[in-house]
């Protein structure tokens, strides 16, 4: 997105700080490309230690009927891996079975 010749992300990122400056990245980000979006958020919710097992649940189930598919072939084309393999590994138990029978 061009706002005035120049990127509207880099505009943001030399007028904006804090809170309010992540809040338009977000939008921005979301607006360009949903399905990414979607796909670096669930990336992120399994990165480091402990898993956002609320953020999973949230947009697995949120984009189950919508674009799922979608948000699981980005996720495949940014982090070389299946959701699925990444979910096998940073999940467990009935967590995981149900997080993977919503993927199929």
């Amino acid at each position: 997105m061009q706002l005035s010749g120049t990127d509207i992300l880099d505009t943001i990122d030399a007028e904006a700080t804090g809170t309010l400056k992540d809040c338009y990245v977000t939008l921005v980000r979301c607006a360009k490309n949903p399905q990414l979006y979607f796909a670096r958020r669930l990336n992120a919710a399994m990165k480091g230690l402990g898993t956002d097992e609320d953020t999973l649940i949230r947009i697995i189930v949120g984009r189950s009927e919508i674009d799922l598919e979608t948000v699981k072939d980005m996720y495949l084309e940014k982090y070389d891996v299946t959701l699925k393999d990444a979910l096998d590994s940073e999940c467990g138990g009935d967590f995981k079975r149900l997080l993977i029978e919503i993927l199929h």
